[in-house]
């Protein structure tokens, strides 16, 4: 009988130490997947704060292609309109004085 009561506390102990063992693994594996968790999300948030960086660039440099095109633009009507005016500027000026001589 004393051997028996023995080897159940024998396998009493043996399945204390396994649940243990259990237990710390779970532990363990826990704490792993919060670290894995958060190597993911802080790949995730690089991965879209690149996104967001190139997104800027290409809209950075779709509005510097436009401003150049503006501005190259507004070039060329001023030198058309500085043209004109040096074309122009005597025979206005003519008219200003024969309009204003008239009255």
């Amino acid at each position: 009988m004393d051997e028996m009561l023995q080897t159940i506390l024998e396998l009493d102990k043996k399945a204390r130490e396994h649940v243990k063992e259990s237990e710390e693994y779970r532990d363990k594996r826990i704490s792993e997947l919060g670290v894995a968790k958060e190597l993911i999300s802080q790949e995730e948030n690089q991965r879209a704060l690149d996104l967001a960086f190139k997104k800027s660039e290409r809209q950075r440099d779709a509005s510097e292609v436009y401003l150049s095109k503006i501005s190259e633009r507004n070039q060329r009507i001023s030198e058309e309109m500085a043209s004109t005016f040096k074309e122009n500027s005597e025979k206005w000026i003519a008219s200003i004085v024969e309009n204003v001589t008239k009255i």
